[in-house]
């Protein structure tokens, strides 16, 4: 194994044994990434002059607390719809709640609202909603997409990684 002094002398002499154009970009990286992972400087202060830096990688969304609300019209006050969870996919938050009536449950005979909403610490990226249980046939004008149990989007969310799940409760 080498000490820092060796490191330093070796790449010393690879400075003044090669130019940026006889180096190449390729050598001039991996020779750079090898001295660092040793613990020592780089020495190719010429070539490191003449490279253009390297841009950083992109940092992620930012988290922050957010405010998630669904809401949907409903045939009668007896539904509800709760968020189940939250999934982060291909660059986007999926949002699944699900709306249920109770059998044993009565409720004004109207369209009504249903609705619900979470706050948790998320990243800052666009949302889809998706919202399970519908057994009504007119359409529904919010912006949710209605899906059945069986639905693709089901087996699709597995490619993310799931951020919020609705503790357990009543």
């Amino acid at each position: 194994m080498w000490d820092r002094g060796e490191i330093a002398r070796q790449t010393d002499i690879c400075n003044a044994a090669t130019s940026p154009h006889r180096l190449g970009v390729r050598t001039h990286l991996y020779l750079t990434l090898l001295a660092l992972a040793l613990g020592g400087r780089t020495g190719l202060c010429a070539l490191e002059e003449t490279m253009p830096a390297v841009a950083a990688a992109a940092p992620g969304p930012q988290i922050t607390d957010r405010r998630i609300a669904v809401q949907v019209s409903v045939p009668d006050a007896a539904w509800t719809l709760a968020i189940q969870e939250i999934w982060h996919v291909r660059g986007e938050l999926w949002i699944f709640a699900h709306v249920a009536r109770p059998g044993d449950a009565v409720g004004a005979m109207m369209i009504c609202t249903a609705r619900d909403e979470v706050t948790a610490r998320l990243p800052d990226l666009p949302s889809r909603t998706f919202v399970e249980g519908k057994t009504w046939r007119w359409t529904n004008t919010e912006p949710v997409e209605w899906v059945s149990g069986d639905a693709p989007v089901f087996e699709k969310r597995r490619e993310g990684e799931r951020i919020w799940l609705r503790p357990p409760g009543p």
